[in-house]
């Protein structure tokens, strides 16, 4: 295996333009996030919002997300995909202008809930469910562990830009207008990139939807894969199975009661685990990390700018080694392997008294977490056919931001009391139960080509 495999450049060379579309988008948005999620804690503060109406703020949109996302999601492929795609970047960009806008807590809060405002620097939104599920469709199954290696790369280079180009952007307008209205110029930023997501979905072309001919003949050996068992394991497998998934295909088509007993089997053991570690995770969302960062250390904007700038980078050079490790470890270990030493380093971080260890201890968490995504993403995308994806995905992330949505009423009450420290040691202990567990449940699993 040659160095063009192992970054994969080659299946880049072989990847059909509209994943190229796909990943620029996700930069643009993360891009957008980035910028937003520096700001938004010290925004609220700004607007004499206390700490724990910041937490309830945070869970309140995290909740709005769930619902939206189920909903769009679930029908995205009865809907169609570029439209489901190009709503959501307008409710993005409307989003933005209402926070550039309004003093209103409660305005502030109906814009995060029903539109697509980040408060934890991750994904929010229905994105994320039907791009993954669209790059699955448009890709190779040996190809796939490279595509969203470069797909996942391009969200944390996005993260990283619109990081450190806020902290740059809020310190030269701070130089000219108060803090609030360099924070509200941000959010007109925001909404500008809404506005290019909405021009690039223009270029995407009718083989991003469920049922083209693009899905039907990407390789010579795919046409049985659809209706084979979905999982390889030590146990038998019942060969009713094909039978019966044959007949759904034949009879239903796309149908909401179209996925099998093993598809939802499969699902509610990964949605527990998942879960669990989207639980820790929203117990120190980016968000609180600024604030935690800022408080301890007093530390500004532009400075904090650079810090998750460099951070992110260190997780985006991570991104493309994950797809290596998933091709020699398989995905179980991959997850396992990667993700388990993030959860120590986030249990370390508020340890030190100094800036200098908690950031080597954040740096470590960085190069380590995202590791585990690629071999999650193609995991889950290669253990269901591909007209339940999008749905599947979809579940699974809603599940993932109910989780998360937990965590941060919790840290804005921690933050009240000045334990804000506390939250990266929870978030840390719940995050190796997740690894634990994926462990015991799935080690034996392997995906079979879909």
């Amino acid at each position: 295996m040659n160095w063009r495999s192992e970054l994969g450049f080659s299946a880049l060379s072989r990847a059909h333009k509209d994943a190229y579309v796909l990943a620029l988008q996700r930069f643009l948005r993360m891009v957008a996030y980035g910028i937003t999620t520096l700001i938004l804690a010290l925004f609220l503060r700004e607007l004499n919002v206390t700490d724990a109406q910041i937490g309830y703020f945070m869970t309140l949109t995290l909740i709005g997300d769930v619902v939206l996302s189920y909903l769009v999601t679930f029908y995205a492929d009865k809907l169609g995909r570029r439209a489901v795609l190009l709503y959501s970047s307008l409710v993005m960009s409307i989003s933005g202008l209402m926070f550039a806008g309004s003093s209103n807590y409660w305005v502030l809060l109906l814009a995060a809930t029903i539109g697509v405002i980040s408060p934890s620097g991750d994904e929010t939104g229905p994105f994320k469910s039907v791009e993954e599920s669209t790059l699955a469709h448009l890709t190779h199954y040996d190809d796939r562990s490279d595509i969203f290696a470069w797909y996942n790369l391009m969200g944390t280079l996005g993260t990283a830009v619109g990081s450190l180009g806020g902290g740059f952007i809020i310190g030269t307008l701070q130089q000219h207008m108060t803090t609030l209205e360099s924070y509200r110029a941000v959010f007109v930023i925001y909404s500008g990139l809404g506005g290019a997501k909405m021009l690039l979905n223009c270029f995407l072309s009718e083989k991003t939807e469920l049922g083209t001919e693009h899905d039907h003949h990407q390789d010579n050996n795919n046409t049985n894969h659809e209706t084979e068992p979905l999982l390889n394991s030590n146990a038998n497998t019942n060969t009713s199975t094909n039978t019966d998934s044959n007949a759904t295909n034949t009879n239903t088509g796309t149908s909401a009661n179209s996925l099998s007993k093993e598809t939802k089997r499969v699902m509610i053991r990964l949605c527990t685990l998942f879960a669990l570690d989207s639980l820790g995770g929203g117990f120190m969302p980016r968000s609180w990390l600024v604030v935690y960062l800022s408080q301890k250390f007093g530390i500004s904007e532009q400075t904090l700018g650079s810090i998750i700038f460099t951070t992110t980078m260190v997780g985006s050079v991570s991104v493309l080694a994950s797809s290596a490790m998933y091709k020699r470890a398989g995905p179980v270990y991959a997850m396992v392997l990667t993700h388990f030493p993030a959860a120590l380093f986030n249990i370390l971080i508020p340890m030190p008294t100094k800036l200098v260890p908690s950031l080597i201890f954040l740096l470590g968490r960085e190069a380590t977490t995202l590791m585990d995504v690629v071999p999650r993403q193609v995991f889950l995308a290669s253990v269901v056919r591909s007209e339940d994806r999008t749905k599947v995905m979809g579940i699974v992330n809603v599940v993932k931001t109910l989780s998360r949505s937990v965590g941060p009423t919790f840290t804005g009450h921690l933050a009240e009391v000045g334990h804000l420290g506390l939250a990266f040691i929870i978030a840390g202990c719940l995050e190796t139960s997740h690894d634990a567990g994926l462990l015991l449940m799935f080690r034996n699993v392997h995906p079979t080509p879909q």
